[in-house]
């Protein structure tokens, strides 16, 4: 029996949750086709919590239907393109509030965040486990909510793209060095140097990017 599955009210969301991670891992083959069947065996559920999920998935824009059943969405070099082009307007900016903002026990989180981050670089699976993490510390104490929403609704995509980056160990040394720059600019409440390695992570990711769309 899967060690998934706490029989509580929001089943679904669980089981969306666990989902989401095999996707943005790559645990799952490319070509997979995931049905309501399938995930429910799976994850030991029956077949309605699985449907829900899925086509929460899909709605978030990382599962696609395909008759049946649902496969991961292809993203081409234009989504690609779009989606770090949105993230460059946004993210230096969410980053640059939270420098100005951040409260000594936000800054704490956000340092063992990345310590947690800096630990996990041998490990492809952990160290985009960390990374997704990173993400909340790092945008929340902007203070500034529907900017933390909307960022968080580039997840999916965010997620897929790093499935095919992170898996080279140098392109997460330069990560992780990278997010070091980013953490110690915003811990120094240094606005501007926070913006600037926000925007240079997001050109050395989307460069990586293109060379393996």
């Amino acid at each position: 029996m899967s060690d998934l599955i706490q029989r509580v009210p929001d089943l679904r969301g669980q089981l969306r949750d666990r989902l989401e991670r095999r996707l943005r891992l790559g645990i799952y083959p490319e070509d997979v086709k995931l049905t309501e069947h399938s995930v429910a065996r799976e994850f030991d559920v029956s077949r309605t919590p699985a449907r829900e999920a899925l086509a929460m998935l899909a709605r978030e824009g990382l599962l696609e239907r395909i008759g049946r059943g649902y496969v991961r969405a292809r993203f081409s070099p234009q989504d690609i393109r779009h989606v770090f082009e949105a993230r460059r307007r946004l993210e230096p900016y969410a980053v640059r509030l939270v420098a100005a903002k951040a409260a000594p026990a936000e800054l704490e989180a956000l340092r063992s965040a990345f310590d947690l981050l800096a630990g996990q670089v041998e490990d492809a699976h952990r160290y985009m486990d960390a990374l997704a993490a990173l993400r909340r510390p790092l945008f929340e104490p902007s203070r500034n909510e529907h900017l933390v929403r909307l960022l968080s609704e580039y997840e999916a995509q965010i997620g897929y793209i790093r499935t095919k980056t992170l898996a080279d160990l140098e392109t997460r040394k330069i990560s992780v060095e990278g997010n070091r720059r980013l953490v110690a600019a915003i811990c120094a409440h240094d606005e501007e140097t926070a913006a600037r390695e926000m925007l240079n992570l997001l050109l050395l990711a989307e460069a990586a990017s293109m060379n393996v769309i």
